[in-house]
Order: structure tokens, then sequence, then C-alpha cells
């Protein structure tokens, strides 16, 4: 290319890149969750530090454009359409360097149309493009092998992405000890994993070689064929975007098909018309999805070194990405994109391998009958690969239950993982889940009017407590994503928290300690009202749900409050609180730090009679920080059997509990306090392939640890600690301890975990709770005293169900179909219950829900 030609790319794709994250940016705007964690809660501080640059890059993206530009303002047929995009780049650049727009969006409808208007730049360069280029690209005479070359493709790239795959999954499964007995029948899988991406190819060959048919109906043959293939691929990106992407991000409905087929038409577009802008005028095109390819797989390959060459780029690039992406996890998202990335280049690059040169008579007829043969086969696999495609919903054959096997190892080979959910037969019956997304994420377009929450009269409230338990100190720390099974005290092979385990044998172990909620989202929030919550971030104003602060204010405390992203809603201003981490972002809270900085204020505090408040939430563990970390561990620390990124964080954590224990104890503090240590959820680190905890309600993260230290006055207290135990019962057990009773007793809200006679306790205990996702319509049924989990997964449409009396992480098995209706009618009547206690009724929720289906 010409020097010019190389400014001409770089200006196109700056364009694209500062449209494109400007476009999703205003989406995660939209969305509630992504505008409370991402935006708000500055979940990627890359993410944050672009949003406050935009301004500027696009301004940079402008001007290098204008430059590029100059040609098409010269070309009469260009020029009209030319000049009013740079107008309007101009114009828009200059609207944003006075008024900054990502800074400064709200969580309502107006970040939709800004998601829509962003992209506007793309869409017209394209038209510019397909002005430019419509009479300039020259069709030759048909290549007489394209049917023979798109078939091969789509056999080889399936056998290549299949090999890739199992091996890099074959390695993940021997680094956690699985690679020879933790998945049995390897042949089983191996074939599954094949036939599946044999399956998605040959569909793929099918709608190239229909396209490649059809199109010598047309008058231009080649022409008609590009346009065609280029429609498919449009197609295709915008459903992959709407499956992949906006799914587990939890948008849906009309709104969410429009945005990806819009974003689809403009990046497809304008990277398109980038390309065949290069290709005009050049010799005779002969082929409409060679000109496509041809960018990302040039025809140089064909040669033998090209192919080694082109062979060895793929096994590494696809290797390191299958590698660096399998920690990323938000409900597979970067794993599934990076999947489908290697399907394409896999595919590009085997078709431009293929020999392009002429064949007397291309065998069209035998490709295309044997691809419908594969397509054929698969109708009858029923005997052959038993529930291969099937959700876990439906039953599988006890003696050999492949679908769960498939879904484990799934975890570790994402391809197969994603084959699976394109190939699964739907679901008959979507009517359940239907009401699982309409009472969930409930937008904050939807008023909900605040309701009063009381766990005591309120009258009862207003009266002085004990006056010895008056002056009780509370400390509670709440570490982000704190696994119980890497704490000594639930662990024995655990070594690296001995603070922890210290505190433990002078406190209360709650050996059957969950969340309600997966995810920061409802979770912590859910400690301040002491009970469920309608799931919307958030009811406002919260203060009448605030059972919390009501008994702070009610009893005189002084509070050191960590007020992050959520708190700042929760927790409504006021002078007996003292911020924490004022001037740090969320996602950077550091436990010692955040220590340091109580130790200090408690040291130079002016009224030393109130009693001490603290909760803080630290975040050295959660995933998003190992990550932007690199995932290091200190020189010289070794976890055998544990994730040690996360294990050498903890153990600095539990170092700087351990010296914030003995401080209290200095300072006379710690005999006369209440210290509660928890988590708001756990964290997927690898168990099946699985990583974080975004949307789900695995063990690993519904179970938490819940230590509480009580002072030698109140250890008279009686408590059972195998009974279930929630943070939604920290806030009532406070009220009990401080002299507040009657704590009323409610399926919504939570329990005093201790009571002056353990007789008491029977009237709250429930034989089943609820449980749910932050972010998504997932819930959970918790009963058999918290030995059995059963688990709804309303964004995939599959059902689980576990027994946690087995071992740390539960075991899994089958869901009898009376347990499915069972647990289902648990769920509707406790969501129903919940949205009744808040005033929401979720029934226009779910009629539009069900029309957008």
């Amino acid at each position: 290319m010409k020097r010019q030609d190389y400014v001409h790319v770089a200006a196109r794709l700056s364009v694209i890149a500062v449209s494109c994250f400007t476009s999703f940016y205003c989406l995660c705007a939209y969305i509630t969750f992504t505008y409370q964690q991402v935006i708000k809660g500055e979940l990627l501080p890359e993410l944050t530090t672009l949003a406050r640059i935009q301004p500027y890059l696009y301004c940079g993206a402008v001007a290098l454009l204008a430059f590029s530009l100059y040609p098409d303002l010269m070309r009469r047929r260009t020029r009209i359409a030319a000049g009013i995009l740079l107008s309007f780049l101009v114009a828009s650049g200059a609207a944003l360097l006075v008024h900054p727009l990502l800074t400064g969006l709200q969580n309502d409808r107006s970040s939709l149309w800004w998601s829509f208007a962003a992209l506007t730049p793309m869409w017209w360069l394209t038209v510019i493009d397909w002005l430019a280029v419509r009479r300039t690209v020259i069709w030759g005479k048909a290549d007489l092998n394209e049917i023979r070359r798109l078939f091969w493709a789509c056999v080889s790239a399936p056998i290549f992405v299949t090999l890739l795959y199992s091996t890099v999954a074959y390695v993940r499964l021997r680094a956690v000890g699985q690679g020879n007995s933790g998945m049995q029948e390897p042949f089983y899988l191996l074939l599954v994993t094949a036939f599946t991406h044999l399956l998605i190819f040959m569909l793929l060959f099918v709608m190239l070689s229909l396209i490649a048919g059809l199109s010598n109906l047309a008058q231009r043959p080649l022409s008609a064929a590009f346009k065609m293939y280029v429609a498919l691929g449009i197609g295709l990106a915008a459903l992959a975007f709407r499956k992949i992407v906006l799914t587990p991000l939890s948008f849906t409905g009309p709104a969410a098909d429009a945005f990806s087929l819009a974003l689809a038409i403009a990046v497809g577009g304008s990277i398109v018309g980038l390309f065949i802008r290069f290709r005009a005028g050049w010799k005779p095109a002969t082929n409409a999805l060679a000109l496509l390819i041809n960018p990302f797989a040039p025809e140089g390959i064909a040669s033998i070194t090209g192919r080694v060459a082109c062979i060895v780029v793929l096994v590494a690039a696809g290797a390191t990405v299958i590698v660096k992406t399998a920690a990323l996890d938000w409900s597979y998202l970067v794993q599934e994109i990076a999947a489908a990335g290697i399907w394409l280049a896999v595919f590009a690059s085997f078709y431009a391998m293929t020999n392009a040169s002429q064949a007397k008579k291309d065998r069209a007829g035998s490709y295309f009958g044997a691809a419908l043969a594969v397509l054929g086969l698969y109708a009858g696999l029923g005997t052959i690969l038993p529930r291969a495609f099937a959700h876990s919903t439906q039953a599988e054959p006890a003696a050999r239950p492949n679908g769960s096997l498939l879904e484990r190892y799934s975890g570790y080979n994402v391809s197969l993982k994603l084959t699976r959910s394109i190939l699964s037969p739907p679901v008959r019956d979507t009517s359940f889940y239907q009401f699982l997304a309409a009472n969930t994420n409930i937008p904050r377009s939807t008023y909900v009017k605040p309701v009063e929450v009381n766990l005591v009269d309120p009258s009862g409230l207003a009266s002085a407590g004990q006056e010895s338990a008056a002056k009780i100190n509370i400390f509670i720390i709440v570490i982000d994503s704190l696994r119980r099974d890497y704490v000594s005290p639930y662990n024995p092979a655990v070594n690296f928290t001995p603070a922890i385990d210290s505190f433990a044998r002078e406190s209360v172990v709650m050996q059957n300690a969950f969340t309600r909620y997966g995810g920061t989202g409802l979770s912590e929030p859910s400690i301040w009202v002491g009970g469920m919550l309608l799931h919307k971030q958030y009811v406002t104003p919260f203060a009448p749900m605030n059972t919390m602060q009501k008994l702070l204010a009610a009893e005189g405390y002084h509070a050191y409050i960590s007020r992050d992203s959520i708190l700042n809603t929760v927790v409504a201003p006021s002078p007996d609180i003292t911020e924490l981490d004022r001037d740090n972002p969320t996602m950077t809270y550091d436990l010692s730090r955040t220590l340091a900085e109580v130790e200090d204020k408690i040291e130079h505090r002016e009224d030393r009679t109130r009693p001490i408040f603290l909760y803080t939430q630290p975040q050295n563990i959660h995933t998003s920080v190992i990550n932007r970390e690199k995932a290091s561990v200190p020189a010289g620390e070794a976890y055998p059997g544990f994730y040690a990124p996360y294990a050498a964080r903890l153990k600095q954590m539990d170092k700087s509990f351990g010296e914030f224990i003995d401080f209290l104890k200095n300072q006379g503090l710690y005999e006369n306090s209440v210290v509660i240590l928890t988590a708001d959820h756990g964290d997927s680190l690898g168990e099946d392939g699985r990583w974080g905890h975004a949307y789900t309600l695995f063990p690993e993260v519904v179970r938490i640890p819940l230590i509480v230290h009580l002072p030698p006055t109140l250890q008279r207290l009686a408590y059972d600690k195998n009974s279930p135990a929630f943070l939604t019962d920290i806030t009532p057990s406070l009220y009990y301890i401080l002299g507040k009773r009657p704590v009323c007793s409610s399926e919504i809200t939570g329990r005093p975990l201790f009571t002056e006679q353990l007789s008491e306790q029977n009237t709250y205990r429930h034989d089943s709770y609820l449980l749910a996702s932050s972010y998504g319509a997932v819930y959970g049924i918790l009963s058999d005293k918290g030995s059995r989990l059963y688990i709804a997964d309303g964004v995939n449409y599959t059902d689980y169900l576990y027994d946690l009396s087995a071992s740390a992480l539960g075991v899994r098995s089958q869901v009898p179909g009376s347990v499915k209706r069972e647990s289902e009618t648990l769920i509707r009547r406790y969501v129903q219950d919940v949205d009744a206690f808040y005033g929401f009724s979720g029934k226009q929720e779910e009629l539009a829900h069900d029309t957008r289906r």
C-alpha cells in the first residue's frame, strides 16, 4: 500500500474504534446493572479512564479522518456525503469538548438513544465507501472451484478447532489434576466435540453454497454473491452479538435485537467498505468470498510455506487466546467471543489455503449431499450420543449422565460449550423463565415507591436498649469474594490464614452460612436491609429500607463506613458517619490501607463515649483485581491445591486483619465489641472451568464464611452453628443483641442468630429459602436444612441440583421432575412475595416480556 493508504486505514479504524467504544459505553449506562457495577462501581478502571478522555480521542480520530477524506471531497460522487460527514464530525467533536457525553450519562432511555447515535459515523462511512467503489470493482469470470473450496474449508476448520480446543482442555484438566481420572470417556468427549463443530461448519457450508448457487441466477453473479455474503455475515454477527454479549448483560427484547443489527451493519459495513476500496481497480475478482476473506487470510498462504506458517500462527495465537481468556469470565462472555473469533480466523485461513485453481467440473452436488447427510445424521443421534445437545433440564439416562459430563467438560472446552448452545433444541415451555426475567433487573424507569422496613416495632427502636449493650462496638468486615474453603476455620488444609484461625477460636463459626445473592449488587444492600430486596438497582430513596442505619442512629453510633459505589445509594449521608476510602475508587479498596485509616481515626476521635461502628468491603481478592494485577504471586510462595494469586492476596489480608484485632485488644475495645468477618459472596476459581460470580449460584459462590465474636457479656446467648445462616441475619442479630426485641419473623427478613433461649429460633426457621443472582434471572432454592441447593438458570435455561452435605463444594446430581416442579413453584411464590412486600406488580413487566419474546 502507499503511504496515504496507511493513513486512510488508520483513520478509518480509529473512527470505528472510538465509535464502537462510545456506543457500547452508552449501552452500559442504559443497562441497569452495568451502569451500577461497571460505570459507577468502576469495575474496569481502564474503561473509566477512556470515558474521561473520549472527547480527545474522538477529536483525534476526526482530525485523522479529515485528512483521509480529502480524495472523497474532491470526487464528484462522494463529495456531498463526505462533506456532510465531516461537518457532522467536526460539530460533534466541538460539542463533546464543551459538554463531554460519557461522564454525564444517566441510567435512562437517553443512554440507549446515544448508543445508536454513536454508530452514525460508521454508517456514513459505509455509504461513502459504497459510492466510491460501486462502479470500480472489476468482476472477472467466476471461480468454478468455489463449492469445493467451501466444502474442504468447512471440513478442515472443525477438525483444527476440535484438536486445538481439546488439546488445551486436556492440558488444563491435567493442571487441576483431572487429566486422567476426572473426565472419563475421553473418546466420547472428542467425538462429541468433533461432531458438533462439524455440524456448525456444515450449516455454514450449506448457507454459503446456497448463496453461490442463487447468485448464478443474477445478471451479475459475482456482484450478487458478494452482496449476499455481506448480508449473511452481518446477520450472523448480529445474532452472535445478541446471544453471546447482550444476553449475559441482561439486555433482551426488541431493543437488544435492534442494537445488535445496527452495530453489525455499522461495523461490518464500514470494515467491508474499507477493504474493498483497496481491491477496487485491481485485477478482476473471480471469487466474491475470497474478496471478503483476503484481508484476514491473504491468497499467498496457498503455498506450502504459507500453509505451514499459517497453521503455526493459528496454533500459537489460538492457544494463547484460549488460555488468556480462561479466567476472564462473565457467564463465559469473553471466552465465547474468543471462540467465535477463532472459528472465523480458522475458516478464513483454511479457505485461503485451499487450492483456488480452476477445475473442469466442480462436484457441487456431491459436496452438498455430503453436508446434508451430516446434518441428517444429527436428527438421529439419540442413541449414538445421548442427550449431547440437550439442555440439562431434560431427563438423562441414569446409568450414563453424559449431559452432566459434557457440561462440566464444556467449562474447559468453551468452543464445545458454544456449539452445544447453538445446537440445543429450544426449551418447550419457557413461561417460568419468562416469569423470572420479568421480575429481574427491574429498570429504573419503572417507579417503585420505597417501603418502610422495620425489624422491630418503631416505638421499640426509639426506646433505649439494655444499658450494657448500648455501649457495644460493632465491627463488620465483608471481604468481597471470600470463599469459605480458603480460610482455615472451614478447611484444615488452609495454612495461610493463621490470624483468622486465631480469631475463630475466640468466636462463633457459622458452619452453614450463605449469601442470599450471588454478586455484590444486591448482596451488600441486603446486609443493610436485613432481608431480601426487590430485584432492582435500586429503589430510591433507600433510607426507609435501611434497617441497619436506623439502628445506628437510634443507638447513637459513630459510624466509620467505606461508602463504595453501592453504599453511596444505600447509606444516607449523616454527620454521624465518617467516610473511609474517600478518595479511592471502589475497586481499589485495600483492607490494610482501610484498617490503618480506621485505627488512626479511632485513636484520634474526640468523643470516646460513643460506641463505634465499622463497615468496610475490601476488594483485594476480587477476580477483576487479580486479573488487573496479572495474577501475580510473590516470589517463593506456593499454595498447592489452591489458586495461588487468590491465596497469596488472602494471606496478606489475614495479616492485616490480625493486626487490627491486636489493635482492638490494645485499645481495650475488643472485649466490648461484636466483630463480624464474612463475605458478600464466594467465587468460582476454576471449578469445572468456571471463573467469577457474575450470574451463577453454584455452591462455591453462595457458601460463605461467617465468623462472629461476641463480648463476654453476651456469650451466654444461645446459637446453632449448623443451622442455615445468611448475610441477611446480621442486622436482625444486632437488633437482638442491642436489646431491640422482639425481632419480626417473616420469609423476607432475616433472623437473630443469637437468642436468650435456643427455642426462640424455632419461630424464625423455614423449610426453604430463596437465593438469587444480583444481575441475571438466576434463582435458587436452599432446602433440607441447607443441604440441598436447586438452581434455575433463566439466562441459559438450565437447572442444577447439588447435595451440599456431600462435600465442601457440593455434589451435582440429576434434577428429578418432581424436584423441578416443586422448586419452580417455590421460586414463583417467593419472588411474588418479595414483589408484594415492596409494592411491585410484575404482571405488566411479564406481559411486556412475553410480547418481546
